[in-house]
């Protein structure tokens, strides 16, 4: 059984890996549609890797998705509001609030 989750851990992260290269790839390449569907991808995966407790990975996706949701929308939107959102509670969570930068 060891064996089994020790391989699984492997592959998620070798996932993850992989994730994070092709979200890099993908910014500088896609057009607005599609840079609102990878935001809300990253906010998503962020959400889950939360669940997960892997909260250093979620720190990354929710940055992410804050840096496009900006790019896409300019800061009076409600998609970054929602990916400060996300970062801010995480951060509340594990009590980093040092660490927000509000752009207020």
């Amino acid at each position: 059984i060891a064996c089994v989750k020790h391989k699984s851990e492997e592959k998620a992260d070798e996932a993850k890996q992989v994730f994070s290269e092709a979200v890099e790839k993908q910014l500088k390449y896609l057009e607005i549609p599609e840079k609102v569907l990878l935001m809300a991808t990253l906010n998503g995966v962020g959400a889950y890797l939360v669940e997960k407790s892997e909260f250093a990975e979620a720190i990354f996706r929710f940055r992410k998705a804050i840096e496009l949701a900006v790019q896409v929308f300019g800061l009076n939107h409600a998609a970054v509001a929602k990916s400060y959102s996300n970062y801010g509670r995480l951060l509340f969570r594990e009590g980093q609030l040092d660490k927000v930068n509000l752009h207020c």
